[in-house]
């Protein structure tokens, strides 16, 4: 994967380095400063996915569980490009994007169930990680699967089982179709505005807190807040999206009609 400058079309936000202390005894050894997730649609090009976190490592129970990242791609579509690996200590950054160590691991968790799907990750170890150390990082994928023929759906969490200092998101829409968007558990809005890029979609939420799920809940249920988009409008167009993946499964040939054929015989003959 490439090392390349933050896309001139992302918004930069830095994480905030003021928080609580108090929060030193979170469970786990981390706490969130920053998830950034920022979206690039646009119809001349392929979907870009900027990523940028920020954790602060408060244990070392948290060095041990953070001083690598993973991130995962499928090389068939999608492109890894890395931006900022830095380590932000005492008022100092320390660089991390040329010295830490990388490699592609293909880890086939489905094996068993017969399932190959290709998927990469890319692994990277940190270096002299510390309690009191926190890891910033950004990357952006490029593409999309083309089993969606260039149709654009997406779900974004904006809220977990962790307590996250900022939240945001914005999503750069510039195709001709109208984009659909719904909310699930969250009265937070998007703010929406045109820009020279495209329609633009903004949130950012603070001092996010954590919503754990009670024991004995069902298996589907899912409390956490959620951003969803899509330029379909109704089922009838997803419909036809999914029938035209099977257009060769309705295409005859003379053998084909002959099994038919000796089939429905066979059928009534019992």
């Amino acid at each position: 994967p490439e090392s390349v400058p933050t896309p001139a079309w992302v918004k930069v936000n830095s994480p905030n380095l003021e928080f609580d202390q108090s929060l030193h005894e979170l469970e786990g050894g981390i706490y969130y400063l920053l998830v950034d997730t920022q979206i690039k649609v646009d119809s001349q090009q392929s979907e870009h996915y900027f990523y940028h976190y920020a954790n602060h490592i408060t244990n070392q129970s948290g060095v041990e569980s953070n001083s690598q990242l993973n991130i995962s791609f499928d090389p068939i579509y999608e492109e890894v490009f890395l931006h900022k690996i830095k380590i932000l200590r005492n008022g100092k950054e320390i660089d991390q994007l040329r010295s830490s160590k990388k490699q592609l691991i293909q880890r086939e968790d489905q094996l068993d169930q017969l399932i190959y799907n290709g998927l990469q990750t890319l692994n990277i170890i940190l270096n002299d990680v510390r309690a009191g150390d926190t890891i910033e990082y950004s990357y952006s994928l490029i593409g999309a699967n083309p089993v969606y023929k260039g149709i654009f759906s997406t779900t974004q969490s904006i809220e977990w089982d962790v307590p996250v200092e900022d939240v945001f998101f914005r999503l750069v829409w510039n195709k001709p179709t109208e984009l659909n968007i719904a909310s699930h558990n969250t009265n937070l809005e998007l703010s929406e505005k045109k820009t020279t890029l495209g329609r633009e979609y903004v949130l950012h939420s603070s001092k996010v807190k954590g919503k754990s799920i009670e024991k004995g809940s069902p298996i589907f249920y899912d409390p956490w807040a959620k951003l969803y988009f899509n330029e379909l409008n109704d089922w009838a167009d997803v419909a036809k999206w999914g029938l035209s993946l099977y257009d060769d499964v309705y295409k005859s040939s003379i053998e084909i009609d002959a099994l038919a054929l000796e089939f429905q015989e066979r059928s009534s003959n019992q």
